[in-house]
């Protein structure tokens, strides 16, 4: 089988790595400088509008440098989005007066760092051969390209989990689990729920590797109490804002329960859905509570249905979990193709309709698609044949590689309890590319050693 002939050899996977060597740092820059020319004009190209939940979070990052308010409608405070993105954007505002450009231009710097993020990843797991090719795979997937172009939290949220899973495979690369490392993590667990709620629980995958490791019960209390400790501190001042604005205390946002039931419903489908009138039909009374009230309204309906209804509950969930997996036109269809849409309003498309990028719909949307199933078999080559029985890795090693494939898991696991969009399953994608770059290097590796063997028979 060709996963067989994939396994790699015990050499491919160093323990240690030179403390302050980085070999690939001189490629990865003549990469980076690729990746900036093509993002840069793909932004020059496409002058895009954010739309929707993009304009959302755009308009918050302008009242916060303009008012200090975090509202996207001033006078409507919310906790839609959590607030760490539009904070970054709105800083960055004071050093330009252009501030879409300046959004893009931050989104892109971000897409730059993300390239030498999965370079490292790589490299403490495969080596520099592996981290090369990881950041070529990062600056030239289509997807991440046109990434810029949208206004969208995932621009700041998939370095940090970049920068998680570094971390985690640090922590589990030492010899003696080291506090400070522990900390770190805490700190951008944290960060990364300040971006988007769905990753409130991720400081949990650290002791849950440690349980299957088989470390210690009082290890496994120990970073389980300083975890939740410092994931806490850090987003402490959100749920502050949001007593003071909101009158109650919550880390997280204020549309967790509402997305529930989207997606679990009598209704549902699977897919994000005008569901105002179911929801009026189970409380006639919903739109009369505040925000708080409904998201903990809708999140009491949903579950109800979930307890009266598992095997359709099931069944919907594995829908949901397949179809984030289904195309990778999403990016495409915000930042250029669909047609006017709510906010703002009146309503608008992301390009203008007589725009000539969307005579190019057709090629742009097979080439994110083909782009991300040939990464996505790369990368199922890839985990597979570091698990393989063959391998032998060592055990450090071993619950190394085993945090990034829980930590990009964890993400299409538990969007898919809400509703489908492709673009919840990103990180999956992203922390997975060290492994595409593996299977790209065993291959290289295995042709190498049949073309060698092959002549020396004919050698011989």
């Amino acid at each position: 089988m060709l996963i067989e002939h994939l396994a790699p050899p015990p050499n491919v996977f160093p323990h240690k790595r030179a403390p302050h060597s980085r070999p690939y740092l001189v490629p990865v820059m003549a990469i980076t400088l690729a990746a900036l020319g093509l993002r840069l004009l793909t932004i020059a190209l496409a002058p895009t509008e954010p739309v929707s939940d993009f304009w959302s979070l755009f308009t918050r990052a302008q009242n916060l440098h303009d008012s200090g308010s975090y509202d996207a409608i001033p006078g409507r405070p919310d906790a839609t989005f959590p607030p760490l993105y539009p904070i970054l954007l709105s800083i960055s505002f004071y050093f330009s007066q252009d501030r879409l450009l300046t959004a893009k231009l931050v989104n892109t710097a971000l897409g730059i760092a993300s390239v030498f993020l999965v370079a490292e990843l790589s490299y403490l797991l495969f080596g520099a051969r592996a981290a090369i090719l990881a950041g070529l795979i990062q600056a030239l997937y289509p997807r991440s390209i046109l990434a810029p172009e949208l206004i969208a939290a995932e621009n700041l949220f998939l370095p940090l989990i970049l920068l998680w899973a570094i971390m985690a495979v640090r922590y589990f690369l030492k010899e003696a689990p080291s506090t400070w490392i522990l900390i770190a993590l805490g700190v951008i667990s944290g960060l990364l729920t300040l971006t988007r709620s769905v990753a409130c629980l991720t400081w949990l995958l650290i002791p849950l590797i440690s349980l299957a490791s088989r470390r210690g019960v009082s290890h496994i209390l120990k970073e389980l109490a300083l975890l939740a400790t410092v994931s806490t501190l850090v987003l402490l001042p959100w749920g502050l804002r949001n007593v003071s604005a909101l009158g109650r205390f919550t880390v997280l946002n204020s549309t967790g329960g509402v997305d529930l039931f989207i997606g679990n419903n009598p209704h549902a489908t699977g897919n994000f859905y005008a569901w105002q009138a179911d929801i009026v039909a189970e409380d006639p009374a919903f739109f009369q509570r505040d925000v708080l009230d409904q998201d903990a309204t809708a999140r009491t309906i949903a579950i109800q249905w979930i307890a009266r209804n598992p095997v359709k509950a099931l069944h919907l969930y594995i829908v949901k979990f397949a179809r984030m997996f289904s195309n990778e036109r999403f990016v495409a269809d915000f930042a250029a193709f669909y047609g006017p849409i709510e906010p703002p309003w009146p309503a608008q498309p992301p390009l203008p309709l007589d725009h000539p990028a969307r005579e190019l719909e057709q090629p742009i949307v097979f080439l994110l698609n083909l782009g991300f199933l040939l990464l996505l078999l790369l990368e199922i080559a890839g985990v597979l044949s570091v698990f393989l029985p063959s391998t032998r890795l060592g055990p450090r090693m071993l619950w190394a590689a085993a945090s990034v494939v829980l930590s990009a898991f964890y993400f299409p696991l538990v969007a898919a309890a809400y509703h489908s969009i492709t673009r919840y399953r990103w990180p999956f994608t992203d922390l997975l590319i060290p492994f595409a770059a593996l299977t790209l290097l065993l291959s290289a590796q295995w042709i190498t050693r049949t073309i060698t063997r092959k002549l020396n028979i004919r050698a011989a």
